[in-house]
């Protein structure tokens, strides 16, 4: 369980991953998306070619995101909070 001190927590990404997991629709999964844009996640971005100068990723930097195969058999992004 998570604490309001918690730095890892991410209830936003957690309330909106568990309300598409209970309906999985078009509309909660952007939501999902946008709950990620905020907070701290982490990605496997194993085979990205990212060339950072000052805090920005360079011209030709490739973040490649991956993924994997969900409990459903689908494709799915793997992102890790607490």
């Amino acid at each position: 369980m998570t604490t309001p001190n918690d730095p890892q927590a991410n209830p936003v990404v957690r309330h909106a991953v568990e309300a598409f997991a209970a309906t999985p629709d078009q509309r909660r999964m952007a939501d999902v998306l946008r709950a990620c844009m905020y907070g701290t996640l982490l990605f496997d971005v194993t085979g990205s070619d990212l060339a950072i100068e000052d805090g920005a990723f360079r011209p030709g930097s490739q973040l490649r995101i991956r993924r994997g195969t969900g409990p459903d058999g689908k494709g799915a992004a793997f992102a890790f909070t607490s």
